[in-house]
């Protein structure tokens, strides 16, 4: 054999050499990359609000594994985690699905499902595939790649008090209840249809009675406002109401009254008692002789606090003589205050700054006292109004 030939040989055997070990290493890279974990800062927007995650995502296998609380938050499920068997239970309405560490198998309402990538822990973490939990709720999610955002469609809101969970079903108002770790289920209907609510505040009453309080802002702005409550007792909704409105300011500064709670439409107030009887009903376009939404601000037996929701403008309704007046009619306020505070009032394309409004402070003994910051100086006065006057 020739010298050129045996050197032909060896160049072709190297070549050999180096593409197999390159399909090797390629076939190895392969698996490696359909294993391995990529770790990615990303954020999630429902409801047209935008959340930055304080964690990063995992994406393993073409899938995404988000903490588990936050995906119940993002999803208003419960969580449940055992740590003696490493498995955690999550629980939503009309379902409930259990995952544990390690493992491809899960079970949604009790039936066995095969997973692509298992609950794992990461840095005292526990990541559960988004895509998996969504899909077993009925919800859609979507991975914006190019803006690494989690895109997910409100479904329900929720709100908790002592280990007792209400969900609201946004399309329909469907109200749905459960004890700590139990599916939910449907206890009735609240008439309102919010939009982008996602948390509400539920209050404990009395044992079995629960006051549920709904308000959310959207649109451009954020004015357009929808507010609600609901009284339940043991498992039934005892009374509901609920009203829409435009503007800054928040639907009411009240709840509570001597342990009462208050339903409002914004024409009319009711407060009941923990057994949902009514205690006391005021209609309040009557007693201003307005056809306007208001806000109840404080109450008593003997007096209470409106504030009219298009002027801004406090009122003071005297419960026993059944007389209503403005505040800022009744207060010695400067003259040029009191001409602000009636052209502001008026002009709606001219909303009051939030400083420049009158606030009810407190009462003592028949005396009221208001607060009051002077828009030339910004100095806040100390105002105060004998009930007896009204």
């Amino acid at each position: 054999m020739s010298i050129q030939k045996k050197r032909i040989g060896k160049v072709l055997l190297l070549f050999t050499s180096i593409l197999m070990a390159g399909i090797a290493f390629s076939q190895v890279n392969a698996a490696d990359a359909k294993s391995s974990k990529v770790y990615v800062e990303a954020g999630v927007e429902t409801g047209n609000q935008y959340t930055k995650l304080e964690d990063p995502i995992i994406i393993q296998q073409g899938r995404i594994l988000l903490p588990i609380r936050e995906i119940s938050d993002y999803l208003s499920l419960n969580v449940a985690w055992n740590q003696k068997t490493k498995s955690a239970v999550l629980y939503g309405v009309n379902k409930e699905i259990k995952l544990t560490h390690g493992s491809k198998t899960a079970y949604v309402d009790k039936k066995k499902v095969l997973l692509d990538v298992p609950l794992q822990m990461e840095k005292g973490k526990i990541y559960v595939p988004l895509q998996f939990v969504a899909s077993s709720v009925k919800q859609k999610v979507t991975w914006d790649r190019t803006h690494k955002t989690i895109l997910i469609p409100r479904t329900y809101a929720k709100g908790t008090a002592d280990q007792m969970t209400y969900w609201i079903k946004l399309t329909t108002g469907e109200l749905f209840q459960a004890k700590s770790n139990q599916i939910g289920t449907k206890i009735g209907q609240v008439s309102k249809k919010f939009k982008t609510l996602r948390e509400f505040e539920v209050e404990k009453i009395a044992a079995g009675t629960y006051y549920l309080r709904m308000e959310e802002s959207f649109g451009m702005a954020g004015t357009a406002r929808n507010t609600g409550q609901v009284l339940v007792k043991n498992g039934k909704v005892l009374d509901e109401d609920s009203f829409s409105f435009q503007g800054y300011y928040e639907d009411t500064t009240l709840h509570k009254s001597h342990g009462n709670v208050l339903l409002t439409n914004g024409k009319q107030a009711r407060f009941l008692d923990k057994n949902g009887t009514v205690i006391a009903l005021y209609n309040l376009t009557d007693i201003m002789q307005k056809d306007e939404i208001y806000m109840v601000e404080h109450y008593n037996q003997r007096m209470m606090i409106l504030r009219e929701y298009a002027s801004q403008h406090l009122i003071v309704y005297n419960v026993q003589s059944e007389k209503a007046a403005y505040v800022h009619e009744l207060l010695t306020l400067p003259e040029r205050e009191r001409e602000y505070l009636e052209q502001a009032g008026s002009d709606r394309n001219n909303e009051m700054e939030r400083d420049h409004i009158i606030f009810f402070n407190s009462i003592i003994d028949g005396v009221m006292t208001f607060h009051y910051k002077n828009k030339s100086n910004n100095m806040v006065n100390t105002y105060t109004l004998d009930l007896s006057q009204i």
